[in-house]
């Protein structure tokens, strides 16, 4: 756990506040490469997300906007993120706070258990 906690690869975690409680957060990590991306290490915003009822007040930009000082302070030159091809919001999102889309992947899964084994 030590040296989980003490690794400049863990990463941060923003959030934004509202009475109560949380309405947001951006976490960032670091990683070697990303599609797309030409330097390393490289910022990944690995999850964000703002309560709908406070979104299109700029609290999203913000919060990335914080996720990009903290990779800049680690060596990074670019972010990188990713959303899933029906997340449209999500999409339209990344793109509102300067993200270009450099790939769509389509992940595949094989059975190879045999009714042997199950």
């Amino acid at each position: 756990m030590q040296s989980i906690m003490a690794s400049p690869h863990r990463g941060a975690t923003f959030v934004a506040e509202k009475p109560g409680g949380l309405c947001g957060f951006a976490e960032v990590s670091l990683k070697e490469t990303a599609p797309g991306c030409s330097t390393s290490p490289v910022g990944y915003l690995e999850g964000w997300y703002v309560d709908p009822e406070h979104r299109r007040q700029g609290l999203g930009r913000r919060l990335v906007e914080a996720a990009e000082t903290w990779a800049r302070g680690h060596g990074c030159q670019e972010m990188a993120s990713d959303a899933l091809t029906e997340n449209a919001l999500g999409r339209r999102a990344h793109g509102g706070v300067g993200f270009e889309e450099m790939e769509v992947l389509v992940h595949f899964r094989k059975n190879l258990r045999t009714s042997e084994q199950d």
